[in-house]
């Protein structure tokens, strides 16, 4: 794994970057709140006017979550954007670790 500094980054790879962290958190929360329902915990999920609870709401989870996630990191990227791209420009980089194919 190397190390580059990005120093500007384009609005679509901003973007590409911010829906995928919020996706994976969603999932990760879906799988958490599972685990809570399996074990009788208060799991409940609200599609439109309908509500679920209990294990169906924990498999139901897996589609709710990672996906108002990924739209709620949408519209904080489109309001985050500008506001990162000034601090790279104060910072003048970042670090990151990354393995890129073909490498």
């Amino acid at each position: 794994m190397k190390r580059y500094n990005i120093e500007e980054i384009g609005f679509s790879s901003f973007m590409k970057l911010a829906i995928l962290i919020g996706f994976d958190a969603g999932l990760v929360f879906a799988v958490l709140a599972f685990i809570g329902s399996i074990f009788g915990g208060d799991v409940s999920v609200t599609v439109g006017s309908n509500v679920y609870s209990g294990v169906a709401a924990g498999l139901l989870g897996f589609i709710v979550s990672p996906l108002s996630c990924a739209l709620l990191v949408t519209v904080l990227g489109l309001l985050a954007f500008l506001p990162f791209k000034y601090s790279l420009k104060i910072k003048k980089k970042i670090g990151l670790n990354l393995r890129i194919k073909g490498e």
